[in-house]
């Protein structure tokens, strides 16, 4: 079997279990009493995303030689993020995104390693409370009321992958 096809065979595994995995309850799933692991689901009329499981709960601006924008994700016990950059070609990095501005640099946090159940290699990723830095020309945040920033995350437990989210960063 060709590589490509095999790079594709991974994503799309992981995509149709977690489509499929509509069960009420997953092993290992989060802290018991979770959403995920009692299977009450936070939206009834979708099915879970990683946003169900990942939250941008702090956004901080700063001013100086440059314009900073720190935002703080909280990702639920139980649950991992990939770091950036990913460990896998196949697997979905987190990043900040923004509409209607360029950063000079984003700056992601170190990386904790984690070892899944579906490969030998640990994995790079974020688990806990990670902050991500964007640093942004000098008056970019006075300029540009609406950053339209975002971050994509996919929320993973040790065995199996949700869909991504792009979490909307308020500011």
């Amino acid at each position: 079997m060709p590589i490509s096809i095999l790079r594709l065979s991974v994503p799309v595994v992981i995509a149709f279990a977690s489509i499929l995995s509509s069960a009420p309850s997953v092993p290992g799933a989060g802290q018991d009493g979770s959403r995920l692991s009692s299977g009450v689901q936070a939206k009834n009329s979708r099915h879970w995303d990683s946003s169900d499981f990942v939250h941008v709960v702090v956004v901080k601006h700063r001013s100086g030689a440059e314009d900073e924008l720190a935002v703080t994700l909280r990702i639920d016990d139980g649950f991992h993020i990939n770091a950036n950059p990913a460990s896998l070609p196949y697997l979905i990095p987190t990043s900040l995104a923004f509409a209607g501005v360029t950063p000079l640099r984003i700056a992601y946090p170190a990386a904790s390693r984690f070892k899944p159940n579906f490969t030998d290699e640990p994995l790079d990723v974020y688990q806990g409370t990670v902050v991500i830095t964007a640093f942004l020309p000098k008056g970019a945040l006075d300029r540009t009321p609406a950053l339209g920033a975002s971050v994509t995350v996919q929320a993973c437990t040790d065995a199996i992958c949700l869909p991504p989210a792009a979490l909307p960063v308020g500011g």
